[in-house]
C-alpha cells in the first residue's frame, strides 16, 4: 500500500502534465487561428475596398464609353461616308473616262471633216473662189455660188473653232479626271487613318473594361476564398474552445474527485441524474441529483470542506443542507430525518451534517445528493471517487 501511494501520484502528476500540455497546445493553436483570423478579416476588407475602388473605375470607364461611343459612331458614320464618296468618285471616274473615250472618237472625226475641209480649201485659192464665184452666167447663180462659198468658208472656220473647244473640254474632262484620281488616293488615305482610328480606340476600351472584368473575378474569388478561410477559422476556433472547456472540465473533475467523497454509504443502486419518470406524479421529468438508498437515521457526512449556506425545509426537499465549498460549488443534501449543523458553520470533508430521513417528496428514506457549478446541477458521479 505505500508503494501504491507514490505511484498513484506520480500518475497524477504525469496526467496532469498532459492535461496542461495538451490545454496550452489548444491554446498556442487558437490564438494562431485568431492571428490568422485578423489577417483574413483584414485583408477581406482591404480587397472588398479594392472592389468598391474597381466599381468605381469600372463606371468611370463605362461613362467613358458612352463617349467614346459616340465617337465610334462619329467615326463609323464619316468611314461610311467616305466609303460611299470613293464608290461614288470611283463611279465617276468611269463615267469619265467613257466620256472621254466617246469625245475622243468624236474630236478624231472632226479632225477628219475639218482636214478634208481644210484639204479642199486650201485646193481653192482666193482667186480660184473668186473666178468660181464670178464666172456665174446668172445674178441668181451668181448670189448662189457666193453663198455656197461663204458657206465653206463659215463652215472651215466653225469647224477649226469647234474642234478647238472639243479639245479643250476634252483637257477640262481630263484634268477632272486627275483630280477624281487624286481625290480617290486621298480618300483611301483617309479611310485607312479612319478604320485604323476607329479600331485602335475600340480596342483600347474594350481592353480596359476587359482588364476591369478580369480584376473583378479575380476580387471575386478572392474575397471568396478568404471567406472560407474565415468560416473554416471561426469553425475551428469552436471547436477549440470547446476542447479547452472540456480539458477545463475534466481537469477540474480530476481535481474535484480528489476533494469530494461520498456522503453517506453506498449499499445498494443509485437513482440517476438525468431526465426519469417521476416517482410520485409520474411524468418525466428531469432529476437533478442522484438518489442514494440508506438506512433511517444513517449519518450524512459533508462530500468536501466548505460553508453551511442554508439549513432548513424547501419544497420537494424537505429538510435540506446546503453547503458552498468555492469556485461556484455547491452540494445539496435533501430529505433528512434531522440536522447535525447550523447555517454560517465551516464543516470539513467528512464531517457530520445530518441524518438519512424521507421528508418532502420522497418514497423511503434515502439521501437525494445534488452537485452544482455556477448553480448549474452536474451529475455528482463526475466528481466523486468510483
Amino acid at each position: 500500500m505505500k508503494k501504491f501511494v507514490p505511484v498513484f501520484l506520480v500518475f497524477l502528476v504525469v496526467l496532469s502534465g498532459l492535461q496542461l500540455t495538451n490545454a496550452g497546445n489548444l491554446q498556442d493553436e487558437l490564438k494562431n487561428i485568431n492571428n490568422r483570423i485578423i489577417t483574413n478579416k483584414r485583408r477581406l476588407t482591404e480587397t472588398k475596398r479594392y472592389q468598391d475602388v474597381l466599381n468605381v473605375k469600372e463606371k468611370s470607364k463605362l461613362d467613358e464609353q458612352e463617349k467614346v461611343k459616340g465617337l465610334l459612331d462619329e467615326y463609323e458614320t464619316k468611314t461610311a461616308s467616305t466609303q460611299q464618296e470613293i464608290t461614288e468618285t470611283v463611279k465617276r471616274i468611269k463615267e469619265s473616262r467613257k466620256s472621254m473615250e466617246t469625245k475622243g472618237r468624236e474630236l478624231d472625226k472632226k479632225r477628219d471633216e475639218v482636214g478634208k475641209l481644210l484639204t479642199f480649201v486650201h485646193k481653192f485659192s482666193q482667186n480660184r473662189f473668186i473666178d468660181y464665184v464670178f464666172s456665174a452666167e446668172s445674178f441668181s447663180e451668181l448670189t448662189g455660188r457666193a453663198r455656197f462659198t461663204n458657206k465653206i468658208l463659215n463652215g472651215t472656220v466653225k469647224a477649226i473653232t469647234d474642234l478647238h473647244l472639243e479639245s479643250s473640254r476634252i483637257e477640262t474632262a481630263r484634268q477632272n479626271l486627275e483630280k477624281d484620281k487624286q481625290r480617290l488616293a486621298e480618300l483611301k488615305t483617309e479611310y485607312k487613318t479612319q478604320v485604323e482610328r476607329y479600331g485602335s480606340l475600340k480596342k483600347k476600351n474594350e481592353q480596359v473594361l476587359n482588364d476591369i472584368k478580369n480584376q473583378k473575378q479575380w476580387t471575386k474569388e478572392e474575397l471568396a476564398r478568404i471567406q472560407r478561410q474565415l468560416d473554416n477559422d471561426q469553425a475551428q476556433v469552436k471547436i477549440i474552445l470547446k476542447k479547452i472547456a472540456e480539458e477545463e472540465e475534466r481537469r477540474k473533475r480530476a481535481a474535484y474527485k480528489g476533494a469530494y467523497m461520498w456522503p453517506v454509504t453506498v449499499n445498494g443502486p443509485i437513482g440517476p441524474f438525468g431526465m426519469r419518470k417521476h416517482p410520485i406524479f409520474g411524468d418525466v421529468r428531469m432529476h437533478t441529483g442522484i438518489d442514494i438508498d440508506a438506512k433511517m437515521g444513517a449519518p450524512i457526512v459533508a462530500a468536501g470542506d466548505g460553508f453551511v449556506g442554508f439549513v432548513g425545509w424547501l419544497g420537494g426537499y424537505g429538510n435540506l443542507v446546503i453547503l458552498s465549498h468555492g469556485n461556484g460549488v455547491t452540494t445539496f443534501y435533501a430529505h433528512m430525518s434531522r440536522f447535525g449543523c447550523s447555517k454560517g458553520q465551516q464543516v470539513k470533508k467528512g464531517q457530520l451534517i445530518g441524518y438519512i430521513g424521507s421528508t418532502g417528496w420522497s418514497t423511503g428514506p434515502h439521501l437525494h445528493f445534488e452537485y452544482r457549478i455556477n448553480d448549474k446541477p452536474m451529475n455528482p458521479l463526475n466528481y466523486l471517487p468510483r
